[in-house]
């Protein structure tokens, strides 16, 4: 039997990692968003479907159908289509 420190590393490590596929790519989404303009932040953002059915596509291997890119670009088109149309927001006037 393993002495207990070793458990209690086991247990830190598999905290680190149930937290890890949630908590860190939305530190990185809001470190990106202080970064970028907002336009171009939901620009990006709305690529991330077709980034994750290409991650399927090369770690996973699997294959989406035609009807399941279909709905990868429409919601593409309608993100980008979104954030064309909107106004451009005033600058805030410094007194």
């Amino acid at each position: 039997m393993p002495p207990s420190c070793c458990w209690a590393w086991w247990w830190v490590c598999s905290a680190r990692r149930s937290r890890t596929p949630s908590s860190d790519p939305y530190a990185v989404d809001l470190v990106a968003l202080r970064r970028i303009r907002p336009d171009v932040f939901s620009i990006l953002m709305c690529l991330e479907p077709a980034a994750a059915a290409f991650a399927g596509i090369v770690v996973l291997g699997e294959f989406l159908s035609p009807l399941q890119w279909l709905a990868v670009a429409s919601v593409m088109v309608a993100s980008v289509g979104a954030t064309r149309s909107q106004e451009p927001i005033a600058e805030p006037v410094l007194d």
